[in-house]
């Protein structure tokens, strides 16, 4: 076999991102389509707010979030970076942990104002 086609078969095997290029997958398809990727954080629509508050409502917290809500109960000066830390280990990523810090702190302060309010 050449080496072309050693070259062709092995860059076929997978998808090849550069830049804002994408490359066909196929036998011997060197074309480069002209497709741009945005990588922006978008807005959080209503429709989808709404689905994601009904489902929470539903289904109530996973075994791993409850943890979380309990470590923010008992509390303590370091608690925010524990939660933090086990979030992370769970989600694997600082922002993911981060945002699902804020997200169950935000469940905490309403089941708080609930009781408070009943």
């Amino acid at each position: 076999m050449s080496s072309y086609w050693l070259l062709a078969i092995r860059s076929c095997c997978y998808l090849i991102y550069l830049g804002c290029q994408l490359r066909d997958e196929g036998l011997c398809a060197p074309h480069v389509a002209n497709t741009t990727f945005v990588f922006s954080q978008q807005k959080l629509g209503k429709r989808t707010a709404l689905c994601r508050e009904i489902a929470r409502e539903v289904a109530g917290l996973s075994p791993y979030e409850r943890r979380i809500l309990d470590m923010i109960k008992t509390g303590g000066s370091s608690a925010d970076k524990r939660v933090y830390k086990f979030a992370k280990r769970r989600l694997g990523s600082h922002k993911r942990a981060i945002a699902k810090r804020e997200d169950i702190k935000a469940v905490n302060s309403k089941m708080r104002a609930k009781q408070a309010g009943a």
